[in-house]
């Protein structure tokens, strides 16, 4: 999602298009990082200043106000176990619904559907704040690069779009 906007941004941006982006996904900073855009956002006398990429779209991003920086730690453990609940939940439905679907393929499913519902960044990026409460909420969790997240979901939909298994 974010890497369509970017390059829909970034094409009419070329053309000469005055762009904006609203990023509203608060789960990971992908659009800021993906134009280095780092920090949090500027406040002037006209209120909250959008950030200027480098071939001037203008940027308004939650992760530019450091939600998770500002929040406190027992919401953030919060989160992480109402997060890990629903895991189990989708989990035991799979288990129940299907079978015969080996604990590998649910693993495999789960970590397809969640990154597609909350982005990849939370499954790539932890910051110590989040490991912190992640300890406390007593959730597991396991470092994946996106290459690792994406790779068998991505090699499963082509196989099966393009007439493999």
């Amino acid at each position: 999602k974010s890497m369509v906007t970017a390059y829909i941004a970034n094409e009419l941006a070329a053309k000469g298009y005055q762009v904006g982006i609203l990023d509203a996904d608060i789960t990971g900073p992908s659009i800021p990082r993906m134009y280095g855009i780092h920090g949090p956002a500027e406040a002037s006398d006209m209120g909250i200043e959008p950030r200027v990429t480098k071939n001037g779209i203008k940027l308004m991003s939650m992760n530019l106000y450091d939600m998770e920086g500002n929040s406190r730690l027992e919401s953030l453990v919060s989160f992480k176990k109402t997060y890990a609940d629903a895991l189990q939940v989708i989990s035991r439905c799979l288990k129940k619904f299907f079978p015969a679907m080996p604990e590998r393929e649910i693993q495999d499913f789960l970590y397809a559907f969640f990154p597609f519902l909350f982005g990849v960044y939370p499954y790539t990026s932890h910051t110590e704040k989040q490991l912190e409460a992640m300890e406390l909420a007593h959730v597991n969790y396991t470092e994946y690069s996106i290459y690792e997240l994406t790779r068998s979901f991505i090699a499963r939909m082509l196989s099966t779009s393009c007439g493999g298994e």
